[in-house]
């Protein structure tokens, strides 16, 4: 059960050998600096890519799709349109004076198809522009389409009619103009009226509905009546602001208005409301809506967006990776030469840019690249074949079979298991050595108070003393023998070394002996018939395939 469990890690690490003392990786000056710079700039486009999807200057993505709504209500309960008269150099009259009105706004509804009845008016803030004319502002518009058309679900259509003032529709501290001030108004060279209608859109940046008005300029005759029909385009809108998840806000309000304008005979709308009209407005709910999907990009977005381009980025590091291999393999094969060629320590090489030899250089003096190259790529090939674990597992079986021809295998098999003993480090191994160091303290005292006493004894030799003597005598003459042993080993041990010496000195050493354990050229050439031979084994059975034998003829040479 254990070991099905230790199968299932994912987490195994495989050993690595270090190049160096405590150096498992090869590193370079070059590759530092390219690493600080390649994940310097993906760090930092990362840190531009957050400020800017935090400061909402990332656009969202936008889906936006019509719907067909058959039935649909709109309830809006803020201002939809806006008017005022156009001022010019000579114009002087305002047509929305609460003082003198001549222009009064009244609103109809129309149910399912049907003529209102009666009008409703408007009430509207009293706003002034710059040039002290009145401007009017109608809220609270109310429609509906419907495809049943009943009374449950009618269909609501609003007119808002601007025509001539009926006291029955004035507000409080309204009062309605004169004649001759009508007459007056009229007789003005142009009269123009600024309509503002209501519009709102989602802005992506502040990520508010913003409002907009769209302007509409319209000529007053007072033979004419002008007629505006105007659909109303809703949107509706859905915006995903999360974080991580999906967090959706939706919102829906009027995106625009499409106006069909034209001048009609003042007649058409005076017969149906029963007094004179200036201008129309009718108002509909477009049965087309628009669906809208505002995805804001998420974290998860932003970092995905970092990490392609810190991905792109760091295909350089690919250079960096052959360089370093490059390093890595050229300081290896120097290695291994002074290995065998201490003085090649001294030997340095110089490249360009691209890694050629451009100079070397020896205790100062530049050496001769045309004799330098032809020897150095000799050493080299010869380095890089011991590099190879073949050639250390060849070097070790040569060495094996040497001690093999010196000694028997029963004698070298005896040294596996010979080992150095590891010491004894318990508490009471502590204890066992302090009792000893406390023995042997205290023989050395009680050897020296013998010592002392047997000084002041009288000069009397008794046998017990002359005994004693003896054994005195006879260690010390022990002493004496051991001590010339030791001489005479110590002479034995400097001419062994000495000998040794000079049989190093008599070491022949050629170049060929760099080369005196490396697998030879045979070897080599077989290891490479063996791997073509496996390939040749795996591609027989698809030459013996008929789908693929035309295309194996193809590709033989002729």
């Amino acid at each position: 059960m254990i070991k099905f469990i230790k199968s299932l890690d994912q987490f195994g690490v495989s050993f690595q050998p270090n190049i160096y003392y405590s150096t498992s990786e090869y590193k370079t000056v070059q590759g530092g600096v390219m690493s600080v710079l390649l994940y310097g700039l993906s760090f930092s486009y990362l840190i531009y890519m957050m400020v800017q999807w935090q400061q909402g200057q990332i656009l969202p993505k936008v889906t936006t799709l019509s719907n067909y709504v058959p039935d649909y209500k709109l309830e809006l309960n803020e201002r939809f349109m806006q008017i005022e008269m156009r001022k010019y150099s000579y114009t002087s009259i305002d047509p929305f004076n609460p003082e003198s009105v001549i222009l009064q706004p009244v609103i109809y509804y129309f149910i399912n198809g049907q003529s209102p009845d009666k009008g409703y008016p408007q009430s509207y803030e009293k706003k002034i522009n710059m040039f002290n004319f009145h401007i009017i502002e109608l809220q609270n518009l109310t429609i509906q389409t419907s495809s049943e058309l009943t009374t449950e679900n009618p269909q609501i259509e609003m007119m808002v009619v601007f025509g001539q003032c009926l006291d029955v529709y004035l507000q409080e501290g309204q009062k309605c103009a004169d004649n001759k001030t009508i007459q007056n108004f009229f007789d003005q060279q142009t009269n123009t009226l600024i309509v503002k209608q209501s519009k709102k859109e989602f802005n992506t940046n502040s990520e508010t509905l913003d409002n907009i008005d769209k302007e509409l300029v319209i000529p007053l005759t007072k033979e004419g009546t002008f007629y505006a029909q105007v659909n109303t385009k809703i949107s509706y809108t859905q915006v995903d602001q999360g974080f991580l998840f999906e967090s959706f806000d939706d919102y829906e309000y009027i995106t625009d208005y499409q106006v069909t304008g034209n001048s009609m005979n003042k007649d058409y709308f005076g017969k149906k409301l029963g007094y004179e009209t200036y201008a129309v407005f009718y108002y509909k709910v477009d049965q087309i809506q628009t669906l809208s999907q505002i995805t804001y990009p998420k974290i998860s977005e932003i970092l995905a967006d970092a990490g392609s381009i810190a991905s792109t980025l760091l295909l350089l590091s690919y250079i960096v990776i052959l360089m370093n291999q490059s390093y890595m393999q050229f300081e290896a094969v120097n290695h291994i030469i002074s290995m065998y060629y201490p003085e090649f320590k001294n030997v340095k090489i110089i490249k360009n840019i691209f890694g050629k030899i451009i100079r070397v250089e020896s205790h100062g003096k530049l050496l001769n690249l045309n004799l330098f190259f032809p020897y150095y790529e000799k050493l080299k090939r010869i380095g890089e074949m011991k590099l190879t674990i073949s050639n250390q597992i060849y070097e070790i079986s040569r060495i094996q079979f040497l001690l093999q021809s010196q000694y028997s295998n029963k004698f070298i098999s005896k040294f596996h298991q010979v080992g150095i003993p590891f010491p004894n480090l318990t508490m009471e191994s502590i204890v066992i050595k302090e009792d000893n160091q406390s023995k042997l303290e205290n023989s050395i005292i009680l050897q020296d108070q013998n010592y002392k006493s047997n000084q002041i004894l009288p000069n009397v030799e008794s046998q017990d003393y002359q005994l004693k003597k003896e054994v005195v005598s006879r260690k010390a003459s022990t002493i004496v023998l051991n001590a010339a042993k030791q001489d005479d080993n110590q002479n034995e041990q400097s001419r062994q070394v000495k000998d040794d010496g000079q049989k190093t000195q008599e070491l022949n050493l050629k170049d060929e002996d760099f080369e005196l354990l490396t697998m030879q050229e045979e070897y080599v050439l077989l290891e490479d018939k063996e791997i073509n031979s496996k390939d040749v084994e795996q591609i027989q059975p698809l030459q013996h395939d008929p789908t693929n034998a035309d295309l194996f003829k193809q590709h033989q040479p002729e």
